[in-house]
């Protein structure tokens, strides 16, 4: 088989496989739109869903292998009409293992899976798919192992290949020095041009900046560890340094500090020694951002921002902000989708009996068993949308309780989490009951959920809540009575307790007088010889 051919025949593979599941999916939405126009009961969600993930890990597997091998991959095992000549031919000696394998299982799923779908589609009395997700499941397992085989071949000829393929990197010549860069051949050059000169007299050595040095790139150390920084004497006039180097001007290199050495360039300027050699120029630089200190920075971790939108200035405001729900909340993965508006992602229809007429709908996951109740009308099933009552006056539907739950094991034990308290970034407690979540959802009305009133009727979704009409809303929270303001013209009446005696008397306000008596005599109190008759 030719190069060409093995590559169109491990496409025509690949693409046959999901030919076939889409034309599966094709087939699955027709018989979901008879049933529903007859009022019969559609195909398990379950199916769709086995269908679509085949299609999706099986690209995913062949672009992988696309990415690593190339067109090797899609070349798939290689077939030779002649006995092997080397050991490379004897490393992919096998006769199509990987289209033989794809070509057959494309085969089945399209008898099996095709058929089986096509007599749905016409009778609306099958009702059991069960077959169908069986051969789904295993065409997509029995592909995916061709492929990974497939992989591992390749992957084992590679390293073959490279095991055998003799050392050329040792043979090779050894590599010619680096260059080093243009401005750095002009100070030697100067400095061997000023041997024949008279040395000037000896002057102290000074200094330089550490700093500046490595700014300009002078200071390099060859492979022999001889350092090739010129010396003093040796560095250029400023005139002959900008005509050598026109890039590097004065006024281009103080501001390619390195920020290493931020610390010494705040304490001195850099100090550029000329020609003459007995005159320093000390110039302050513009203040670039390196030097900005630590403590005029305001660090905001991540911590302090609870992954929130918000820029990190304004979380020195007092204004109360909600941030997205990552990582599902603490919640199940499930319930994440729901609030996310994908119903049909998030919970699964499935009939109480093999015969009964009452069905439920679970959630997607295989490891939660939160069940919400199923509501049967002509169309069909749907879901649950009345309203319900709780003895503290709020109102809800079930959609609330499915975007609220937790993972479970047990369907009659649901628990649940606070959405305002995982969109607020508080600590949600898990409540073991619908009341318990209800009698704490009742202590958030009033407040504020970023800029939205927790009051009337609310809609949540995993980037807060929003007012909901009267058919779309998750929760109703009840009216609170209305606080009737104090008359600013009544008076306050203030009653004081006392006790009263029994036996009345009413005093004089006069002070008494203390009065002689009256009769003179005590002895004669008829007598009295002053008053006359």
């Amino acid at each position: 088989m030719s190069g060409v051919g093995e590559v169109l025949a491990i496409v025509s593979c690949v693409a046959g496989l999901i030919q076939a599941y889409d034309s599966g999916t094709r087939i699955v939405r027709q018989i979901k739109a008879r049933r529903q126009a007859h009022g019969a009961l559609p195909p398990s969600d379950l199916l769709e869903q086995s269908i679509e993930q085949g299609k999706r890990e099986i690209q995913k597997v062949v672009e992988n292998g696309k990415q690593r091998f190339g067109p090797s991959f899609e070349e798939g095992d290689g077939e030779y009409l002649e006995p092997p000549n080397s050991i490379y031919q004897s490393l992919t000696s096998q006769t199509a293992t990987a289209q033989n394998a794809l070509f057959r299982i494309t085969i089945a799923t399209q008898q099996a899976l095709l058929d089986g779908l096509t007599q749905a589609r016409e009778d609306d009395g099958i009702i059991d798919f069960e077959y169908c997700v069986n051969t789904s499941d295993k065409g997509r397992n029995d592909a995916l192992i061709a492929l990974h085989q497939l992989f591992q071949r390749k992957l084992e000829e590679e390293m073959e290949r490279k095991r055998l393929q003799p050392p050329t990197l040792s043979t090779a010549a050894p590599a010619s020095p680096i260059a080093p860069p243009p401005y750095q051949h002009h100070p030697v050059q100067s400095a061997t041009a000023k041997q024949d000169q008279q040395p000037p007299s000896p002057l102290p050595k000074i200094k330089k900046s550490r700093t500046f040095g490595e700014a300009i790139g002078f200071r390099r150390k060859s492979k022999d560890n001889k350092d090739l920084s010129p010396t003093v004497s040796n560095v250029p006039d400023s005139d002959k340094l900008a005509e050598l180097s026109p890039r590097l001007s004065q006024h281009e290199i103080q501001p390619s500090v390195n920020r290493r050495n931020t610390n010494s360039s705040m304490r001195s300027n850099a100090t550029w020694s000329s020609g003459s050699t007995d005159s320093t120029v000390g110039q302050p630089r513009p203040i670039t951002r390196a030097d900005t200190s630590a403590s005029s920075i305001t660090m905001v971790s991540r911590r302090d921002t609870n992954f929130s939108t918000i820029s990190g200035m304004s979380s020195m405001s007092a204004v109360s902000s909600i941030s997205p729900i990552t990582k599902y909340g603490a919640c199940c993965k499930y319930a994440y989708e729901l609030r996310d508006g994908n119903v049909k992602k998030g919970l699964m229809l499935q009939l109480a009996g093999f015969y009964s007429d009452h069905a439920f709908y679970g959630c997607a996951s295989t490891k939660c068993e939160f069940q919400c109740p199923a509501y049967k009308d002509k169309s069909g099933f749907r879901m649950d949308t009345r309203v319900f009552n709780t003895p503290g006056g709020i109102k809800y539907r079930w959609l609330f309780l499915a975007k609220s739950h937790v993972q479970q094991k047990d369907s009659r034990f649901a628990s649940f989490r606070c959405l305002v308290c995982i969109l607020l970034k508080d600590e949600s407690a898990v409540y073991s009951n619908r009341d318990s979540l209800f009698a704490h959802l009742a202590d958030h009305q009033g407040a504020f959920l970023g800029d939205t009133l927790i009051e009337g009727q609310l809609s949540f979704d995993n980037h807060g809540a929003k007012s909901g009409g009267d058919l779309d809303f998750d929760i109703r929270f009840p009216e609170a009575a209305p606080i009737e303001p104090s008359r600013e013209d009544q008076g306050v009446a203030v009653v004081v307790s006392a006790t009263l005696p029994l036996d009345t008397h009413q005093f004089s306000q006069s002070i008494p007088i203390k009065t002689p008596a009256v009769n003179a005599y005590p002895h004669e109190p008829d007598y009295n010889p002053w008053a006359t008759t």
